[in-house]
């Protein structure tokens, strides 16, 4: 991975990219059994992003990455025969406050999305006169209609004696999930040390 950043009149401007490559897995999903994956899991991604002070002791931040990833191909004894062209990307926004001891911060995030790929299948369609199994390769474009929104408001403290933090997480529009319903959570939490 490579990154460059640059300080433009107080607004920095950074670029990252990079390879990351996954053994027997891709995008951190390992299939098991006829869906493993037969090879490793290589992907490309790059991105930009912008830090800016907004005034009143506010800062901002905003970031956007692209992606391309791929597996090795098998075309015998998996059903799954692998990933193809697979784009990905997400976005985030950032706006954050520092109160003396207290840090707020308010977050939107699009998290990792597939925009459009290809999945190869290897159907099983008959013997041949030796009794092995002949492989009939089918692939199945994918494209994806849904966009998850995650959002995130927190007010953290950043007392090294005394730390304690409240988060309020909502999730919506989750049309991929087997559960579309809007989600929402709340944690927080407290440490001492004396």
């Amino acid at each position: 991975m490579s990154a460059f950043q640059k300080n433009l009149n107080g607004t920095y401007l950074g670029f990252q990219g990079g390879v990351m490559i996954e053994d027997k897995a891709l995008l951190g999903t390992q299939g098991q059994g006829a869906f493993q994956l037969s090879g490793d899991g290589r992907t490309m991604f790059s991105g930009v992003g912008v830090t800016r002070h907004i005034g009143q002791g506010w800062y901002g931040a905003a970031s956007a990455y692209r992606g391309h990833s791929e597996t090795a191909k098998s075309d015998k004894n998996f059903l799954f025969g692998g990933v193809d062209n697979l784009e990905t990307s997400a976005y985030e926004m950032v706006i954050w406050k520092n109160f003396k001891t207290k840090l707020a911060q308010l977050r939107l995030t699009q998290p990792v999305r597939n925009e459009k790929g290809d999945l190869h299948f290897n159907l099983p369609v008959r013997r041949n006169p030796n009794g092995a199994i002949l492989f009939d390769r089918q692939v199945l474009p994918v494209t994806s209609t849904a966009r998850e929104i995650q959002t995130m408001m927190s007010l953290r403290s950043q007392s090294a004696k005394k730390y304690w933090f409240m988060d309020m997480k909502l999730r919506f529009n989750p049309d991929h999930d087997a559960n579309a319903d809007t989600q929402w959570g709340m944690n927080g939490g407290m440490r001492l040390q004396f």
